[in-house]
């Protein structure tokens, strides 16, 4: 599983600090959607499919012969489908729990540290082009920070009225 809060960012933190009061929610709300993201980016954006086989990415095809065995027996009754088809259930995975003034983004699919984590991404994951989730939080930073303001602008603009 992974689980993540936005801390300790000091432009996120700074810009927080600096919103006219009742605001908050609104800028929590659309800096978290904006990191969760869609098909087109933040997490739960998807890499383009690309072929890596096991030996490019550990050198040798299999690790032992129990695993060779296993990988033949299972594609010979059908369990694994050759090419593999994406199921999408990393995509889903990605949620956002907490309350207005907190948000916590979370993905509980088994494999997600694998594909994305931090210090247990796998190489196959990292040579397929995945970036970890911190990767993504910190390329899509600006986008999100973004959306905050304007969030903020439109939150103000309606309590103007």
């Amino acid at each position: 599983m992974i689980k993540f809060q936005v801390r300790g960012l000091d432009e996120v933190n700074a810009f927080l600090k600096s919103l006219p009061r009742g605001t908050m929610r609104a800028a929590v709300k659309a800096f978290s959607e904006y990191i969760l993201g869609n098909k087109q980016r933040g997490l739960r954006h998807y890499v383009p499919q690309k072929h890596v086989t096991r030996t490019q990415a550990y050198g040798r095809p299999f690790e032992t012969d129990k695993m060779r065995r296993w990988f033949f027996a299972n594609l010979r009754s059908g369990k694994l489908k050759i090419p593999y088809q994406r199921t999408e259930k990393l995509r889903q995975g990605w949620i956002m729990q907490g309350n207005d003034y907190q948000k916590k983004i979370t993905n509980k699919v088994p494999y997600a540290p694998y594909v994305q984590g931090i210090a247990g991404q796998s190489r196959m994951s990292r040579k397929i082009g995945w970036r970890s989730w911190l990767e993504v939080v910190q390329t899509n930073m600006k986008g999100a920070m973004l959306s905050t303001r304007q969030a903020v602008a439109r939150w103000i603009k309606t309590k103007g009225k």
